[in-house]
């Protein structure tokens, strides 16, 4: 894995990345882009944020996972 400093501001964030780009970052930002990202190249990821938890098949399949309420592909199910 290489850092990518040219990337990210570096007094937030640390980015790293595979030759194949898939990617972890750690983030202390402020706001919504605050927390911890895993992304693979085809875009399947899992984004842990203060907002919540959301995985991703980067296909079109997500879960969210906010407060008490789970929700299933963007409103096709939602559980409170």
């Amino acid at each position: 894995m290489w850092l990518a400093p040219d990337r990210c501001d570096l007094n937030w964030a640390t980015w790293s990345a595979t030759r194949g780009q898939t990617t972890v970052m750690f983030s202390d930002a402020p706001g919504p882009t605050s927390g911890i990202l895993l992304q693979t190249a085809t875009e399947g990821r899992i984004s842990i944020t203060d907002d919540g938890v959301t995985p991703s098949n980067g296909l079109g399949a997500t879960i969210t996972l906010v407060g008490t309420t789970v929700t299933l592909n963007e409103g096709a199910l939602v559980v409170t």
